[in-house]
């Protein structure tokens, strides 16, 4: 419809859903609900983090403060959730390898790697030889 609602409202009406997001808190880089983040980083009111400063959602997305729950995700989302494991990634249930995660869209292949003073993606590290296409371990 193109109105604006609160996240408070979206949250209420069913529009957001609580459980396909998941907070970075900036205090010690562990992982928050929404829930846990309301009561410390979080107003649902104004739609703004407020701690490390206050910023909207979409800053803090971009900061890496908010965090999508569930796939697709970048890379570095799915390691600062812990979901980076021995033989790769646990995506969906099950471990798959990064380029697979990249093949099927579960990872996103967005520049977040740095090689040789360059940001490049972990598909190109792969090419590169700098990154094991199953675990992810990158020799950068």
């Amino acid at each position: 419809s193109g109105d604006y609602v609160t996240l408070k409202s979206g949250l209420f009406s069913g529009l957001v859903d609580a459980d396909k997001t998941k907070f970075r808190d900036p205090k010690n880089d562990g992982i928050l609900t929404l829930e846990q983040a309301q009561k410390e980083l979080l107003d649902v009111d104004r739609g703004i983090l407020r701690y490390p400063y206050k910023m909207t959602l979409d800053v803090a997305h971009r900061k890496g403060y908010l965090l999508p729950a569930h796939p697709p995700m970048t890379l570095p989302e799915a390691v600062l959730q812990g979901l980076s494991k021995e033989k790769g990634l646990e995506l969906r249930g099950k471990v798959v390898g990064v380029q697979k995660g990249l093949e099927t869209g579960l990872i996103l292949d967005n520049p977040c790697l740095v090689y040789e003073n360059e940001l490049v993606t972990p598909s190109e590290a792969i090419e590169e030889g700098v990154m094991d296409p199953t675990s992810g371990e990158f020799r950068g």
